[in-house]
């Protein structure tokens, strides 16, 4: 069984291409796909809104590494 992290970003650059990198359109994204993977279960989620990706001092980024690190979860689900 996997316990699973659903992680979303979007940075402020990003925000013009509202419809296609919106935190709620990531999310519904992640949450189609976990529709049928019974083996996977959603542990945790995570938001990192208004965020770079160049830069990893963000606070949901770091708690889901800390989360990965205990055990909390063990595999992360993202939007490309």
């Amino acid at each position: 069984m996997l316990l699973a992290g659903v992680y979303t970003r979007l940075s402020i650059e990003d925000e013009d291409d509202e419809e296609q990198n919106s935190i709620g359109n990531q999310k519904k994204i992640a949450l189609d796909y976990l529709k049928n993977k019974e083996d996977i279960v959603l542990a945790e989620y995570y938001v990192d809104n208004g965020y770079t990706g160049m830069n990893y001092n963000r606070p949901d980024y770091q708690r889901m590494m800390d989360d990965l690190r205990s055990g909390k979860i063990n595999c992360v689900i993202v939007k490309d």
